[in-house]
């Protein structure tokens, strides 16, 4: 399930929601003061590293 993060923009507080199936209609309710004038923020998309790198070259040996 895709987790996005909102903030209000009544109280500012900023929380997250686990979204099981995307609506445009639902507009999430601030846990803080229970409006629905939120927006949505983006954050960047964070991945395990494994640190030994992943690129890989290939030689076909035509040339």
């Amino acid at each position: 399930m895709p987790l996005f993060e909102y903030q209000c923009l009544e109280c500012d507080r900023v929380f997250e929601v686990f979204v099981q199936r995307v609506d445009p209609m639902a507009a999430p309710v601030c846990p803080g003061c229970e409006k629905t004038n939120v927006e949505r923020l983006w954050s960047p998309f964070s991945g395990r590293n494994s640190g030994r790198g992943s690129c890989v070259t290939t030689s076909s040996g035509v040339g």
